[in-house]
């Protein structure tokens, strides 16, 4: 998600100033197919809450980009272009939930990003800021 992004804006000339956007990475640690994973994904949103329904009904989405050959998913939401708090919750309680190693990625308005590393019992356990804060 991030480098189809930045691509999209290289390619067209543009600065990304003012836009801020996030995603949660996800460890694929026993390499699942592309369903099993979705289905392992799904029962944890069910166990805390999540249903699914037509995304008119939704009060939040989420999707899920796969890389043939990654042992990282791609997790995003609408949620997570508010603030980094969103897409920091998100990655901790993933990581915990799915007893593997979550990223979450925030950039701040084109002028920096921030990734965090949250362990399998969703504490913090590394920082990188990237760019001009």
């Amino acid at each position: 998600m991030f480098t189809q992004i930045m691509k999209y804006f290289k390619k067209k000339g543009n600065k990304i100033m003012g836009i801020s956007f996030g995603n949660v990475q996800i460890r694929n640690e026993h390499n699942n197919t592309k369903g099993e994973f979705m289905d392992l994904f799904r029962s944890y949103m069910e166990k805390n809450g999540y249903v699914t329904c037509d995304e008119d009904d939704a009060e939040s989405t989420y999707y899920l980009s796969f890389k043939e050959g990654s042992k990282w998913v791609t997790l995003g939401s609408e949620n997570y272009n508010r603030d980094d708090n969103y897409v920091c919750n998100d990655a901790s309680e993933i990581a915990e939930g799915l007893q593997t190693c979550c990223l979450s990625v925030y950039v701040v308005g084109g002028d920096f990003a921030m990734v965090n590393m949250y362990n399998k019992t969703s504490s913090l356990t590394d920082r990188v800021i990237i760019g001009n804060c």
